[in-house]
């Protein structure tokens, strides 16, 4: 009677053992899985963070730029006047060489009738 529950029990024992190693590498597969998944969540974080920096540098660099613009601007427009005048004192002096050339043209008329 005593082999007729060792041929019974040795199978169970198999497959009690079988079972054991099965639940000690679905409870690996569980531990290594939750080791990957904080993982991410720490990636994640990370990625998260590094993404509002860029969306942070991005917003910076669109006011700098705004600045940029409209300071040129204002220098160019503050330099209106200055090249309105320059333009004309660039007009007036050729009026004024124009004028200057007609007068000796007169003055070597008269001194050649004087002569």
């Amino acid at each position: 009677m005593y082999s007729r529950y060792l041929e019974y029990s040795e199978p169970a024992l198999r497959a009690h053992n079988l079972a054991i190693v099965e639940n000690e590498q679905k409870d690996a597969l569980i531990s290594t899985l939750k080791t990957d998944l904080y993982e991410l969540k720490q990636l994640e974080g990370e990625y998260l963070r590094l993404n509002d920096q860029i969306t942070a540098l991005e917003d910076k660099y669109s006011l700098l730029l705004e600045e940029k613009d409209r300071s040129e601007k204002e220098q160019r427009y503050s330099l209106w006047p200055f090249r309105v005048k320059a333009e004309i004192d660039k007009n007036s002096i050729i009026e004024l060489r124009a004028d200057i050339d007609a007068l000796r043209i007169q003055i070597q008329r008269v001194s050649v009738e004087i002569e």
